[in-house]
């Protein structure tokens, strides 16, 4: 079990990092002159939306998929 929240803990901190580093190419290309800014800044904006929505679409599939292992052992129930 404790090595399942690590790895939890790991995935979060990546999810973290990847939607900084969205919101970070969100603003700057927000800003930029370039040609290609207007569609790049489309794409980020999109996937700045997508990602989270996606991550919290998966956690929900896991729970509800997720075999109930406690259902059978007493002390192991939820509180």
């Amino acid at each position: 079990m404790k090595k399942f929240k690590r790895i939890r803990r790991i995935f979060a901190w990546i999810g973290i990092v990847v939607l900084v580093g969205l919101y970070v190419t969100t603003l700057i290309l927000a800003f930029s002159g370039s040609p290609m800014a207007q569609a790049l800044f489309r794409g980020s904006f999109a996937a700045t939306v997508v990602f989270p929505v996606l991550l919290y679409a998966m956690q929900i599939i896991y729970r509800i998929l997720k075999p109930d292992d406690t259902a059978d052992d007493p002390d192991k129930k939820k509180r």
